[in-house]
């Protein structure tokens, strides 16, 4: 950077010999888009909102006294006096700024590419102190990037092609000041509950979920702290950093598939396993050994530092594998407020769609101190429903008689006996549970004739004999009418499948 001595013109408006002038001297007329900063009197206790010295330099932007992990915010308002739009490139926080990871603007989801001439645009400046100083200290730096006519110091032409700039563009710095004061602090409590289990700090371990079925684990923030704990945001999924062997991802995309082309996250990681063995050993990774091109890497759900490589979780279009029943209404500019002794519940769905292991993650951003992203490990299984094998065991004792179609054949007030011995669950999974009957609806099938009050003596065991109950509702071993039955069963398997 250079220290700017050009003026930049955005246009040139050149008068020649006008009848009567009386002159022979060219006249030119200056018209370029102008910044100016102020601030929000109310907020600094001022009579009005001036924080620069002298137009565009020497701009202050005070917090005064702020709670330990609260946040406090300031605003800064953007005005173009000019009558041309003024560019926009870059609002950002600068890199260098003693409180960096605690400072931030809503520029980015408030503001535009443009200032229109004679115009103004606010956006809030954050911090979140977590140190307690005595006095008001530097705290960092907010850099306004634009073609303003005015900006303090020239960016050479390679940097404002970066930003996307047609021409020259210039900055602006806004030095902020704060002092972080000890008022007490927030804590978060963080339970997951899946069904009646429940983990302090997590994970949300779905267990074994059906394909086309959904587990549901609740979330539970509760405060223990003094003082409020904000939550500003909720993500589901890991994110990759960006790495040298593919130069055209930026930000949190990261390289898939076999040209290295860009991917967004988050992403869900999964594992398939190998038939007979269970699922493979993980190849794992950290910052400096990084996954093939085309995986990430991903932490165990149960133990963060466990990292491993894995592809991202196959799902058909507009789908994920882990998801909010509803979607957070809570932000940076409107956090969830969770004071204390009080709690705060999000539930999160698993749906898989293979019988695979998945693998993800909910990173809460919150005010807490030393813990401004609360990470809670989710794991889920996709998992085959089991087979129901359901058959007459005996008739009348003895084994049963069948006609050319297979059909069993049985007169009235035969002993019937029906059996699923040999029913079986995926993967070799142990059936716990079953289910007969007679019942007609859609998703059973069964069906028994008009008049007849055929059950099993014992629905919920593996072999059970039908009969009904007499007028006397005394118990009769046996077929009650003539006609045709179908029993249905159904059966669950040791992972409640």
């Amino acid at each position: 950077m250079q220290k700017r001595q050009l003026v930049l013109l955005s246009a040139l408006i050149a008068a020649g010999f006008t009848p009567g002038c009386g002159c022979e001297e060219e006249v030119f007329i200056k018209i370029a888009p102008r910044i100016q900063l102020e601030g929000d009197a109310a907020e600094l206790d001022q009579d009005d909102g001036s924080i620069c010295t002298d137009d565009i330099n020497g701009c202050e932007l005070h917090f005064g006294a702020v709670g330990l992990a609260t946040q406090g915010s300031r605003t800064l308002l953007m005005a173009n006096p000019s009558h041309v739009n003024l560019q926009v490139y870059d609002i950002k926080i600068d890199a260098d700024s003693p409180e960096a990871p605690r400072l931030s603007t809503n520029w980015e989801s408030v503001g535009s590419s443009f200032l229109a001439g004679k115009s103004f645009a606010p956006f809030k400046v954050y911090w979140i102190p977590e140190v307690e100083t005595a006095e008001e200290v530097a705290i960092g730096t907010v850099v306004l990037v634009t073609n303003a006519e005015n900006s303090t110091t020239l960016l050479d032409a390679e940097t404002c092609s970066d930003l996307g700039a047609l021409g020259a563009c210039g900055e602006v710095r806004v030095q902020l000041f704060g002092r972080g004061v000890d008022n007490g602090l927030p804590e978060a409590k963080v339970i997951a509950r899946v069904g009646q289990d429940a983990w302090d700090d997590g994970p949300c371990d779905f267990g074994y979920v059906g394909l086309r079925g959904q587990g549901a684990c609740r979330v539970e923030v509760t405060n223990v702290g003094e003082r409020d704990l904000l939550l500003f945001g909720a993500e589901l999924g890991f994110r990759e950093s960006g790495r040298d062997d593919c130069q055209t991802c930026s930000g949190q995309a990261w390289c898939g598939g076999p040209n290295g082309s860009c991917v967004a996250g988050p992403f869900a990681a999964e594992e398939t396993p190998v038939v007979g063995e269970g699922f493979p050993e993980r190849n794992p990774c950290d910052e400096d050994t990084r996954c093939e091109l085309g995986q990430f890497c991903a932490s165990d759900a149960s133990n963060p530092e466990e990292r491993f490589c894995s592809s991202e979780a196959e799902v058909p279009d507009g789908m994920s594998i882990f998801a909010f029943d509803a979607d957070p209404l809570f932000s940076q500019d409107n956090p969830l407020v969770v004071s204390p002794g009080s709690s705060a519940t999000l539930t999160l769905i698993f749906k898989p769609y293979a019988l695979r292991r998945y693998t993800g993650r909910l990173a809460l951003k919150t005010n807490q101190l030393g813990q401004r992203n609360l990470a809670i490990g989710l794991i889920g299984v996709g998992h085959e429903a089991p087979t129901a094998v359901p058959e007459i065991s005996a008739v009348n004792d003895g084994d049963p008689i069948r006609d050319d179609n297979g059909t069993v054949l049985v007169a009235p007030l035969d002993t019937v006996a029906v059996t699923g011995l040999r029913s079986f669950g995926a993967n070799g999974a142990e059936i716990t549970g079953y289910e007969w009957s007679f019942e007609e609806s859609a998703d059973i099938g069964a069906f028994r004739p008009h008049g007849s009050h055929l059950m099993p003596e014992d629905a919920s065991n593996v072999t059970t004999e039908l009969g009904f109950q007499n007028n006397a509702e005394r118990w009769i071993r046996g077929v009650d009418t003539v006609g045709t039955y179908r029993i249905a069963l159904r059966v669950q398997d040791e992972h409640g499948i």
